[in-house]
């Protein structure tokens, strides 16, 4: 008998892991990581503002 399973789960925020390295120079990585990321967002919901106008 073939069992399949599909498994689901919940990838955690760039910002919940802040510190889990411990190290200084992977930390500042990882808020520079998070700048990127909001940057990119902001400019998805600009863009997206445009198309709907």
């Amino acid at each position: 008998m073939n069992e399949n399973r599909i498994l689901l789960e919940r990838v955690p925020k760039l910002s919940e892991l802040f510190g889990f390295l411990g190290d200084a120079e992977a930390s500042r990585a990882l808020l520079m990581e998070i700048k990127r990321e909001a940057q990119t967002e902001r400019e998805r919901l600009e863009e997206l503002g445009k198309e709907i106008v």
